[in-house]
């Protein structure tokens, strides 16, 4: 896989998948249609169809997506349908989801809901009305 020598994020067009690499830092909220795969960090929200957080990526803040698996560190609120904890990572804060899936080795330590519709219940900052 190619990656763009100004921002080293592949293109959706070579792997349909956004990949925000190690040298990334987001302070603030994210929106990306489809899917990302996060190595850097982001302190805000991201709101994305599907989330892949790697082992060496972060996260603190709201996730909203359709489907997230983490092997990294996050701290705040997920609000998926299918959420998958893998062997090694660190989750702290509320789960709200259809399916919670925690692998052996998973660190989770807060709260999970089960519900029809997870996503419904985010907000996002992007969501609010200005004012």
């Amino acid at each position: 896989m190619s990656q763009s020598r100004s921002t080293g994020m592949l293109t959706s067009e070579q792997s349909g998948v956004t990949a925000l690499g190690r040298h990334i830092l987001i302070h603030g909220d994210v929106e990306i249609t489809g899917a990302v795969s996060l190595s850097g960090r982001i302190y805000g929200s991201l709101r994305c169809h599907s989330l892949m957080v790697e082992r060496d990526g972060e996260l603190e803040g709201v996730i909203v997506c359709d489907s997230v698996t983490i092997a990294g560190t996050v701290n705040g609120q997920i609000y998926a349908n299918s959420i998958t904890l893998k062997e090694g990572c660190l989750v702290e804060g509320e789960a709200y989801h259809q399916q919670l899936i925690l692998e052996n080795g998973a660190y989770f330590e807060g709260k999970s809901r089960r519900h029809a519709d997870p996503q419904s219940l985010a907000v996002f900052d992007a969501d609010l009305p200005e004012g």
